[in-house]
């Protein structure tokens, strides 16, 4: 048994924690000792080095903090959102979106170029590629000599409040994307806050503060071409571009800077 093939029971099938696996561990190495062996991992701390070290998925996680940093009340003590320090963590997405593309196990699954499918001579929609957005954004490549024949990755993000530890005082977050990218915190308020424009304009900064932040590393690859090498083992020119947004009302509140439980009214004004 390799040191992966034990890691991958150890921990992710069958979930043991570090006492328990330095324990079977232990015995393990207990048996061996007649051999003059060992077996393949030999405590959690090597367990963890060795998952650390596999090269596929292996993006080392950044951190940053952000404060208020705008007018506080003259009359009394500010309130404690405007005074917290709000860790942001997250992973470089371009180097994420490298390790999804150059992943083996997509080899016969990613679209390279967006498609049209017909049937008794109606458009289908399928998948994100088919879709007309696509075709429009490889178009704009298309007719940019600089960038012709690049690839276009369009990067979907999405966000949905989570609680991430009981032992932080059920401090929640946002994780963004579907692969995990980032936590986004959320500040805390008061009701009467909830319907403080201040409040909801710096909930609203630091949500889209944080996206900017985050997806710093693909904004220059949007207009000029990064190189990749994809699962078939090819290398291609490729062109980032964010599409859509998959949230549910709460973030679109926060977004929005929108009071949370109100309807926006749109009025058109002849």
């Amino acid at each position: 048994m390799t040191g992966f093939e034990l890691a991958n029971i150890l921990y992710l099938r069958a979930h043991l924690s570090q006492s328990l696996i330095n324990e079977i561990l232990e015995l393990w190495s207990a048996t061996l000792v007649p051999h003059r062996d060992l077996p393949p991992i030999i405590d959690h701390r090597d367990l963890h080095a060795q998952i650390d070290a596999i090269k596929l998925g292996n993006i080392p996680w950044r951190s940053y903090t952000a404060q208020y940093q705008w007018l506080r009340p003259d009359d009394g003590p500010a309130p404690e959102w405007m005074r917290t320090k709000y860790q942001i963590w997250y992973r470089d997405p371009r180097q994420v979106i490298h390790h999804l593309l150059g992943n083996p196990e997509f080899t016969s699954g990613i679209d390279y170029v967006p498609h049209k499918d017909f049937k008794d001579g109606e458009r289908q929609y399928h998948d994100f590629m088919s879709g007309d957005w696509s075709w429009e954004q490889c178009d704009i490549i298309a007719e940019d000599p600089t960038t012709h024949g690049a690839m276009f990755v369009p990067i979907i993000l999405g966000s949905d409040k989570t609680t991430v530890s009981v032992a932080t005082g059920q401090q929640v977050y946002h994780p963004a994307a579907l692969v995990l990218i980032g936590f986004l915190p959320i500040p805390k308020g008061s009701c009467q806050d909830g319907k403080s424009d201040v409040f909801r304009d710096f909930r609203r900064r630091l949500f889209h503060g944080c996206l900017v932040a985050m997806n710093g590393s693909v904004k220059a690859y949007m207009t000029t071409w990064d190189i990749v090498r994809c699962a078939d083992d090819h290398f291609r020119r490729v062109i980032y571009g964010i599409g859509p947004y998959i949230a549910d009302y709460p973030e679109q509140s926060t977004a929005a800077g929108t009071v949370y439980g109100w309807c926006v009214t749109l009025v058109l004004l002849l």
